[in-house]
């Protein structure tokens, strides 16, 4: 904890004060936030509408005074287009998308004053029950924030709000009477479809794919969904921009991006050897071999790198019982050991002696092994240390002559430079 306005702790019993402070403090915050979730609760099962963030389109919030309570009164004019929502939902049976492009059409303001209406805004407005005279608390939770937004990707991933909302099951919402604008067997139709709706859409992902919720556009930041198109003789699915869709914005698209093919990129970027290749073998290794070695041997230390790993044993006798271990858990996983890559080996070095067949090991393209190095005297002793393995040697040297630098001896160093500045070495490990 770091006081602003208080000088800076310099002795221990100081900085332990201010510690016991941080702590009180957070204990405080804690007992406000639960205290104030308890009182709303409270106030809404009483009836009190002052618990509920701010009136839904169509009503106007009223404040309490010292004669009346607060309350929610009917905004005509926004009511009206209320009832023709409901109505185009629930009798002339249009899609939502077709809604809000004809609300948007007419010219009609949202609550915010925006000349468009998103199809999102009234989906959740079809499914407010404040429309039918009951409005709703505790509709909604704090949760973890699963989805990354636009805006966080903006910043690099960060985002000061690392918590989202989570709808709640209706048997735990508090009831709270309001003015109706709408029937409840309005309300209840256009709830009997948005269910249908849900499970026999034509728009609903039914079929997985890889890379749905994980492409991001580079140009405009948005990001990729599927959609899909019928041919005479099959369905084409494509990953697409959600910048480049015109309806979605009031002056048209504002990205340029094409469709890509789903299957084409699917195959370049999950294919064995594929660019994603690596992390999706990390990932899958951290489940598979990381957290279950912190679970069985915390204390053996180890390194890994997509598939190849490094463990560090104190005995012989570990190291078998260790590899054994291991050898059972990658079965469970689908998964075995490489036969020639895998191997126990026995530092040596001035203090270790002893007599054992593997000496050397390669990882991440450096060989260990047994060298003569000199110590800060000047004396040479034996140290078991790393350098570059010859297969890395190979893959260096093949990657320079394919520079073919005698065919360019009319440009000068500099220009040379330029070429060979952006440079992928794939050592093979």
């Amino acid at each position: 904890m770091v006081l602003i306005k208080s000088p800076q702790a310099t002795t221990p019993e100081e900085q332990l004060l201010v510690q016991f402070r941080g702590m009180i403090a957070e204990y405080e915050r804690a007992q406000i936030a639960e205290r104030s979730r308890r009182g709303k609760k409270y106030r809404a099962k009483a009836g009190s509408i002052n618990v509920l963030p701010g009136a839904p389109y169509g009503y106007r919030y009223i404040r309490k005074t010292d004669t009346s309570a607060a309350y929610y009164e009917i905004e005509e004019i926004e009511a009206s287009t209320v009832r023709k929502i409901f109505d185009l939902y629930t009798k002339d049976f249009l899609s939502i998308g077709a809604i809000a492009k004809k609300i948007t059409s007419e010219g009609i303001p949202t609550k915010t004053g925006k000349s468009v209406w998103d199809r999102s805004v009234i989906w959740a407005m079809l499914k407010n029950p404040a429309y039918k005279g009951t409005a709703c608390y505790g509709k909604t939770e704090v949760a973890q924030r699963k989805k990354v937004t636009r805006l966080s990707r903006k910043r690099g991933g960060f985002s000061p709000r690392c918590s989202s909302t989570k709808e709640l099951p209706m048997k735990d919402w508090i009831e709270i009477p309001v003015a109706a604008i709408i029937s409840e067997e309005t309300f209840e139709i256009a709830q009997e479809r948005l269910q249908k709706n849900k499970a026999l859409s034509r728009r609903r992902t039914i079929e997985p794919t890889l890379l749905q919720g994980v492409l991001v556009c580079r140009l405009c930041g948005y990001a990729y969904y599927r959609t899909s198109t019928r041919t005479s003789k099959r369905k084409i699915y494509y990953y697409r921009c959600l910048g480049s869709d015109d309806y979605r914005y009031t002056n048209g698209r504002v990205c340029e991006n094409q469709p890509i093919r789903q299957d084409y990129l699917d195959e370049v970027i999950y294919c064995v050897g594929g660019v994603i290749s690596p992390l999706l073998a990390n990932i899958f290794m951290h489940h598979a071999l990381d957290e279950w070695m912190k679970r069985h041997f915390p204390y053996v230390k180890f390194e890994r790198f997509a598939d190849d790993g490094l463990l560090h044993c104190q005995s012989l006798r570990q190291a078998e019982k260790v590899l054994e271990a291991i050898k059972d858990r990658l079965k469970e996983c689908g998964l075995e050991l490489h036969p020639e890559k895998t191997k126990i080996v026995y530092c040596k070095d001035g203090k270790r002696k002893l007599k054992y067949s593997n000496h050397s090991f390669d990882f991440l393209g450096y060989t260990f092994r047994p060298r003569k190095s000199r110590n800060r005297y000047g004396r040479i002793f034996l140290n078991f240390t790393p350098a570059v393995s010859n297969k890395a040697k190979s893959k260096i040297m093949e990657e320079i002559k394919s520079w073919k630098l005698h065919r360019k001896t009319n440009l000068s160093l500099i220009e040379i430079a330029k070429k060979i500045s952006v440079v992928r070495l794939e050592i093979c490990l």
